[in-house]
């Protein structure tokens, strides 16, 4: 299964206990406080595999009050995404952004998140994992990701946050193959590709001020 790449290898090889998520993030923070790089949270998950991955970098897309850092984890999501549909087994990302500090800012949010990530963890379980299998979610999973990705990308209002929701939600259900996750994920996705498509004709018809008129309407003025 997708999620699963490099787990059980891993495991074997160290011996050690395996940790969730929610402790991962908190082990790395206690362990490089502000030195902390995205470099540093990626190797500390990387083993696990993509799953991971797709959830760490949703995580702050899908908070409120966090679009205008939300670029570029949108960015590495799609990033992560076409590296599975070309097959790869373990995750790549370039060095300059793998050595960018993670803020004060950025670390409390992801350290408080990891509290509430611990009860969404316990719901998953093993379920439709044929969502899962390996050319499937290459090859129809893995492209929705990859939008998603961009969708997250973009300055919209609201669709970077809706997107980063749907990738979090696949990114737990490649966790531990559960299908309902992955499947909501997509349900999501879809409204966010909906929302993108309405951002991009306010700014085709209107210009600058095509965002400025996108926020009024989804405020109902």
């Amino acid at each position: 299964m997708v999620g699963a790449m490099s787990i059980d290898s891993t495991s074997e090889v160290t011996g050690e206990e395996t940790l969730s998520l929610s402790e991962e993030i908190t082990v790395v923070f206690d362990r490089l406080g502000e030195e902390a790089t995205i470099g540093d949270l990626v190797k500390s998950v990387e083993h696990k595999g993509f799953g991971f991955l797709f959830v760490i970098m949703s995580l702050i897309p899908v908070l409120p009050g966090t679009s205008g850092i939300a670029t570029p984890f949108g960015i590495l999501c799609a990033l992560l995404a076409f590296q599975i549909i070309a097959g790869r087994n373990e995750p790549w990302f370039p060095e300059k952004i793998l050595k960018k500090r993670v803020g004060s800012g950025l670390r409390k949010v992801l350290t408080s998140f990891s509290v509430k990530l611990k009860k969404i963890e316990k719901m998953l379980k093993p379920r439709m994992s044929f969502l899962f299998h390996k050319n499937i979610f290459r090859f129809g999973m893995a492209p929705v990701l990859a939008i998603l990705g961009f969708c997250i990308a973009l300055p919209f209002p609201g669709v970077n946050s809706i997107a980063g929701l749907a990738v979090f939600l696949i990114g737990l259900g490649m966790l531990e193959d559960d299908g309902l996750f992955g499947f909501a994920g997509v349900g999501i996705a879809v409204a966010s590709f909906g929302l993108a498509i309405v951002g991009l004709y306010f700014v085709v018809i209107y210009g600058a001020d095509g965002l400025s008129r996108m926020r009024e309407m989804l405020r109902g003025r």
